[in-house]
């Protein structure tokens, strides 16, 4: 955790015109938990199926209900697995990071920033040309106009909803 303090700093002494911006800004995104697990039990539930499908004399049927089960469960875990985390952005790096809790997520280095959102409080962000636009809400609207200043010194706007 030292190294990512005397990052900051170094980048801190060596930019003057980052130290224009907020050290940081929060706000909330929307997380996905692993499903490592959730498709394990799935896949052990098929093998099951399997097993019965062998040993009894109905057992395609049998293993067609495993798979519907199997299948439904994987897919109210997966509707489940989504929820808000609270992630900041420190402004006064380049490039920018994001951290979780004091952990690192990384660096954004790539993407586009969508401005035009219906909610003055979010932010669009675009890892990647073929990725789905993720909504950051800020805590407020300066908030999120300061975040998109300072991404869009060196990250595109978005041009798919443009």
């Amino acid at each position: 955790m030292t190294d990512l303090n005397e990052d900051r700093q170094q980048v801190k002494a060596t930019d003057p015109h980052l130290n224009t911006y907020p050290e940081t800004v929060t706000f909330t995104g929307v997380g996905h938990a692993s499903l490592k697990t959730i498709h394990i039990i799935a896949i052990a539930l098929v093998a099951l199926g399997f097993v019965f499908a062998a040993l009894s004399p109905g057992g395609y049927i049998i293993l067609g209900i495993f798979i519907l089960i199997a299948a439904g469960y994987d897919i109210v875990f997966i509707r489940k697995s989504e929820k808000p985390v609270r992630l900041t952005l420190h402004l006064r790096v380049d490039p920018v990071q994001a951290t979780m809790e004091e952990k690192l997520i990384g660096e954004i280095v790539s993407g586009s920033i969508e401005t035009n959102m219906e909610n003055p409080n979010e932010l669009g962000y675009r890892p990647a040309p073929k990725k789905g636009l993720l909504v950051w809400t800020f805590d407020s609207e300066s908030d999120a106009r300061i975040a998109a200043k300072r991404l869009l010194e060196y990250l595109p706007r978005d041009a798919i909803n443009n």
